[in-house]
């Protein structure tokens, strides 16, 4: 929903010795991979969309940390118990599309941000929007009756939920959807349908 100050948690987990974890899942195309370790989901829906599997990568510290200690072997031995076919190929092919994903997710995320008074982040950059609602249970509800996508998923998340906000109402999680096919007025539908709804 908001940018993180990534650079800035770098440098003070750098100062107090912490290794600094990175989720990019919902970064990458943007301004991320600043984490001695980062992960990175890529199971549907994600902005480096494979339908399944993920990846991590280690910075050369941690890798000298973990070969010290002998931990390399265990680090790949783990890592091959979730290997998936064609995982490699399609990474790349994904990847190579994941700034023009990225961009098109804040874009469509800005329009949702300038139509709705209630909109939270409005001068962040994000891939998804934060609506309040007091009731989110019965808004995503009729917007999930509304709004379909070919994959049967739903684009909304009720809050308050840890992972997004905890205050009431919805994400619009516009990650979800398959941004680099979608026009701008067939998404302007989608913000009208949402507006009428709510």
């Amino acid at each position: 929903m908001a940018h993180q100050p990534i650079k800035e948690i770098k440098k003070i987990c750098e100062e107090n010795e912490v290794i600094f974890v990175e989720d990019i899942s919902g970064g990458i195309g943007g301004d991320c991979g600043y984490g001695d370790m980062v992960v990175c989901s890529t199971g549907a829906p994600k902005i480096v969309n494979c339908e399944y599997g993920g990846f991590i990568g280690i910075s050369d510290e941690i890798k000298e940390k973990l070969t010290e200690k002998n931990k390399m072997n265990d680090l790949k031995n783990l890592l091959k118990t979730y290997k998936v076919p064609n995982i490699y190929g399609l990474m790349k092919e994904e990847t190579l599309k994941a700034k023009n994903t990225y961009k098109r997710c804040v874009k469509f995320s800005n329009i949702l941000k300038e139509e709705f008074e209630n909109a939270y982040f409005k001068d962040n950059e994000g891939v998804c929007v934060f609506l309040e609602h007091k009731n989110p249970k019965e808004i995503s509800k009729n917007i999930n009756t509304v709004i379909k996508l070919d994959n049967g998923k739903s684009i909304i998340t009720k809050c308050p939920i840890y992972e997004r906000i905890l205050k009431h109402g919805i994400v619009i999680e516009i990650k979800k959807m398959d941004v680099l096919t979608i026009s701008e007025d067939d998404f302007n539908d989608v913000v009208s349908s949402i507006r009428i709804i709510m």
